[in-house]
C-alpha cells in the first residue's frame, strides 16, 4: 500500500528592505537586480509577503540564506575570530552566485588559513604532541574534516583537500571512515563512497612512503651515532628501541611524526641528527602529500571560484 504524498513544505520568507543600509559596504550586483524584480516567486524568508512587496525565489537553504543575511546586515561577524563551519559554507555556496566578492574572499580565507598548503603553516597549527590540531578562525568540533573535505569537493576548493583528507585518516579509524559518527543533537556525520575510497587508499600509500623514508630506518636500526655523539652505547639501544615499537606499535600508521616522541633523550649530537632526518622525512612526505590523494601536484592546485 503506497504512502500518499507528503504535503508540500510551508514557504519561508525573509524581508530585505531596499535602502537597508546592510548592503552599502558589501557589494553584490545581485542585490540592486533583485529590487528591480517585481513577478517571482520565493519558497525563503521568516514572514508572508505582502501583496504589494515584490518577492525573489531563492534555490537555496532556508540555514544558508539567513547566514547571508545575518552577515550582510552585521558585517562584523566576519570579524570575530572564530565563526562556525556552516557559516563559512554559506558564504561559499552563495558568494559566487549571488556575487559577494568580498564575503566569498574572507570565507575562502579562514578555510585556506585552517587548511594551508605548505608544511610551515601546517606545523605551526598543530600542538606540541605532534598530531593532533585546533582550529583557531572556525570553532572547532570532532572530526571536523570530514564536513571540510565535502564543502571543498563540493564547491572545488582543491586547495583546501590535502590538508583536510590528511586530518580525516589521522584523527579516524578505518570503521569512523566508513560508518561515520555522531555528534549530540546533530546529524550523522559521513563521508560519500568516493571521499571514503580516496581516504583509505591515501592512507595506504602514505604508509607505504613512510617505509621508503630508508634514511631514518636505515638511522634506527644501525650502529651509527652522529660524529660528536657522547655516548655511542647508551644512543644505540636507544634509537634500536624506538625502531621496533615503531615496527610493533604502528606508529607509521601516523603520517608525519615517526615516533612516539619528540625527544629519544639520545646526546645532543645525535638528536640534533635524528630530528634533521625526520625533517627532511616529513618535507618530503608533504610535497607528495596531493599525490596520496589522487589530487595534482601543489603547484598546479587551483579553486574552481
Amino acid at each position: 500500500m503506497s504512502q500518499p504524498d507528503a504535503p508540500p513544505a510551508k514557504p519561508l520568507y525573509f524581508k530585505s528592505r531596499r535602502r537597508s543600509s546592510a548592503f552599502s559596504g558589501l557589494s553584490s550586483a545581485f542585490i540592486p537586480r533583485s529590487f528591480k524584480i517585481c513577478e517571482v516567486s520565493i519558497n525563503l524568508l521568516i514572514n508572508p509577503p505582502s501583496e504589494r512587496c515584490p518577492v525573489v525565489e531563492l534555490h537555496d537553504s532556508a540555514v544558508d540564506v539567513k547566514h547571508l543575511l545575518n552577515v550582510l546586515y552585521n558585517p562584523l561577524l566576519f570579524s570575530e575570530k572564530t565563526v562556525t563551519l556552516s557559516f563559512v559554507a554559506a558564504i561559499v555556496r552563495m558568494g559566487p552566485k549571488y556575487e559577494f566578492k568580498e564575503l566569498l574572499a574572507a570565507a575562502l580565507q579562514r578555510l585556506t588559513d585552517e587548511n594551508p598548503t605548505t608544511l610551515d603553516e601546517y606545523e605551526n597549527l598543530t600542538n606540541e604532541d605532534g598530531i593532533s590540531y585546533t582550529s583557531t578562525r572556525i570553532i572547532h568540533y570532532r572530526n571536523m574534516s570530514f564536513d571540510v573535505i565535502t564543502l571543498a569537493r563540493e564547491n572545488g576548493l582543491l586547495t583546501v583537500l590535502p590538508c583536510a583528507y590528511l586530518r580525516a585518516i589521522l584523527y579516524t579509524n578505518l570503521e569512523q571512515l566508513l560508518d561515520g559518527f555522531y555528534r549530540a543533537n546533530k546529524p550523522l556525520i559521513t563521508l560519500c563512497f568516493e571521499e571514503q575510497r580516496i581516504c583509505i587508499s591515501g592512507q595506504q600509500k602514505t604508509i607505504e612512503a613512510q617505509w621508503t623514508h630508508r634514511d631514518l630506518w636505515d638511522w634506527l636500526n644501525s650502529d651509527l651515532c652522529a660524529d660528536s655523539c657522547t655516548d655511542k652505547d647508551s644512543c644505540v639501544q636507544k634509537k634500536k628501541l624506538l625502531f621496533r615499537n615503531l615496527v610493533l606499535k604502528g606508529y607509521p600508521l601516523v603520517p608525519f611524526r615517526l615516533g612516539p616522541d619528540h625527544s629519544l633523550r639520545l646526546c645532543v649530537a645525535c638528536q640534533r641528527h635524528h630530528a634533521n632526518i625526520i625533517a627532511q622525512g616529513r618535507k618530503k612526505l608533504w610535497e607528495d602529500l596531493p599525490s596520496f590523494f589522487d589530487l595534482p601536484p601543489w603547484a598546479e592546485l587551483r579553486n574552481d571560484l
